[in-house]
């Protein structure tokens, strides 16, 4: 039943001429959240997941990405253990991170052991009052170079846009997130975040298709 769900998610939004480049098995399927949706999913959950997903995607003649895991950098083995199994390595064509604990090394560590997969990072964001200098600096270390510089095939920050109440947003959850950009509600003023910078220095200059060349200097 979940997975005709997913099935029906895509086939909703090709009506509505968008296509789905990919979808993850499950968000943050380490954590039960007490105030927001959520479900916790092990690996072999996910293997289980992963292979009813592939299977209707097929039959339905969708195209669209399977990925697994989608959490922190602290627990490498999970998606390891995910694209061990044959029959799901078959369906999944990588494996996603968020920047909420953990080292961004971990991205590398699944790339060498499932050469053959991508590696994409999909989620991070500010909280709290912004420190411009170094808000922007952590972004650009750990995002922009640190994620690409290990195999990152994507950058993805949460959210785009927030009010300068942090939201709208379902209940629960950050309570303080910051977007790219914050939007009051009084004035319609919008402020650029660190992070909005940040991306630029990537999104400004990066065109699709393009290579990063090796480099191993953190400065």
């Amino acid at each position: 039943s979940y997975a005709d769900y997913f099935v029906k998610f895509v086939q909703a939004y090709k009506q509505k001429n968008i296509d789905i480049y990919a979808v993850a098995l499950q968000n943050e399927p380490k954590f039960e959240p007490t105030d927001y949706p959520g479900m916790a999913m092990t690996p072999s959950e996910q293997v289980r997941l992963a292979e009813k997903i592939g299977q209707k995607f097929i039959a339905n003649d969708i195209s669209s990405k399977i990925i697994a895991y989608e959490h922190n950098w602290d627990d490498a083995n999970y998606p390891i253990a995910v694209l061990n199994d044959a029959v799901a390595n078959s369906y999944v064509s990588g494996s996603s991170f968020h920047c909420y604990g953990g080292n961004v090394s971990a991205q590398t560590a699944v790339h060498d052991a499932h050469q053959d997969k991508g590696i994409y990072f999909t989620e991070c964001t500010e909280s709290g009052t912004a420190n411009f200098a170094g808000d922007f600096a952590w972004a650009v270390k750990n995002l922009v170079i640190g994620t690409t510089r290990n195999w990152a095939k994507t950058v993805v920050e949460w959210n785009i846009a927030l009010g300068n109440y942090h939201g709208p947003k379902t209940a629960g959850g950050c309570g303080d997130c910051r977007g790219l950009v914050t939007v009051s509600w009084e004035t319609g003023e919008v402020t650029k975040e660190p992070a909005y910078y940040a991306l630029g220095h990537l999104s400004k200059f990066v065109q699709p298709g393009a290579h990063r060349i090796y480099s191993d200097n953190e400065n």
